[in-house]
């Protein structure tokens, strides 16, 4: 498993969001030398887009990465806008042709049942 040790700048002050993409990692190794956790150190993540990846970890001496190197283990991204405003309204707008279509029928069935 990987523990995640440090703070984030970034995510300290607000500037993006830590996005921890993999929780553990394939290690080979002797059965002996596997280790309990591999600590990340992510105190250096101080801007948008610093990442961590797999070769940026240090790993215990007789233990090597048994994955690709280039995956992001972690990393700081912008956080996402929230727009509910305009969510909302296009809820509404969308409802209106039902509301207008239900009434429609209404007044038709009233006219035939009139005739």
């Amino acid at each position: 498993p990987i523990v995640l040790v440090g703070e984030s700048p970034a995510k300290k002050n607000g500037i993006g969001l830590l996005n921890f993409s993999v929780e553990e990692i394939v290690v080979e190794t002797l059965p002996m030398n596997i280790p309990e956790s591999v600590e990340i150190d992510i105190s250096e993540l101080k801007n948008l887009g610093d990442s961590i990846k797999m070769s940026d970890v240090t790993l215990p001496k007789g233990v090597e990465l048994a994955e690709e190197e280039d995956f992001t283990i972690v990393s700081i991204v912008a956080p996402r806008e929230e727009e509910p405003e305009e969510d909302e309204e296009m809820e509404d707008v969308a409802m209106e042709p039902e509301l207008v279509d239900q009434k429609g029928k209404g007044e038709e069935a009233e006219e035939e049942s009139a005739e």
